[in-house]
């Protein structure tokens, strides 16, 4: 993969990306045969018209397929806000969640989280990452939270990574995001999304982020989460 004319992503030897592609294809085929199965049939007829993506008018025997990339470090109201918006207009929600250890939180303990708090949503699929989704080979200055032209080019390089090789692997057509009003890095991120992913066939619906007691003033963040921990204001990070 390449953002030209900055920055490219080699591999040698066997395995790789396709191994990575061979494990994302075995889940959508476990994913689809259990919506199959009626599992998680249902979800979008039960949504409005309104909020569905374009790309739902697709339903029928093929399901609506879409992705979530998160961190969650550590995870929120929000981010269950997030992914409970995507559950209502897909049939399959993929929740990727990066596994690179550079966070307050393990990949470990942030992958539970997200599973305990998306237990009640049948049709997510939660998984890990791996190298090739927001990690120190495609997307470094994620974790520095630099703004800089080679953060950009990380940026692009990652869409790339997604949209030609990993979003047609799961059969995603579609990608959610949260607003970013205060993390320049990360808005950074979602305007790409919308520059480089239609183009790829896949869609990107953006959500408005849910304001902590309801104030949209004061969205939830994961952040303000870890501010409150380390203040030791546990009530307040309850409500987070």
């Amino acid at each position: 993969a390449v953002a030209r004319p900055y920055a490219a992503l080699m591999e040698w030897g066997d395995g790789g990306i396709r191994r990575y592609q061979a494990m994302l294809s075995d889940v959508r085929r476990a994913a689809e045969q259990r919506w199959k199965e009626g599992c998680c049939r249902g979800v979008l007829e039960d949504s409005h018209a309104e909020s569905k993506p374009a790309d739902a008018s697709g339903a029928g025997d093929v399901p609506v397929a879409a992705a979530l990339v998160m961190n969650c470090n550590p995870f929120t109201r929000g981010h269950r806000y997030l992914v409970e918006q995507a559950c209502s207009m897909a049939d399959i929600v993929y929740l990727i969640v990066v596994e690179e250890d550079r966070s307050m939180f393990s990949s470990q303990v942030r992958l539970r989280l997200v599973r305990e708090g998306t237990a009640h949503l049948p049709n997510v699929r939660v998984h890990p990452s791996g190298h090739y989704m927001i990690s120190s080979a495609t997307f470094p200055t994620y974790f520095i939270k630099e703004k800089s032209q080679r953060a950009l080019a990380h940026i692009e390089l990652d869409l790339n990574i997604f949209a030609h090789h990993l979003a047609p692997a799961l059969g995603a057509t579609v990608r959610f995001v949260g607003t970013e009003p205060t993390d320049e890095l990360t808005a950074a991120y979602n305007a790409a999304m919308h520059r480089l992913l239609p183009p790829a066939g896949i869609e990107v619906v953006e959500i408005a982020r849910q304001g902590a007691d309801g104030s949209p003033e004061r969205p939830i963040s994961a952040s303000a989460l870890r501010q409150a921990l380390a203040q030791g204001q546990t009530s307040r990070a309850l409500l987070l």
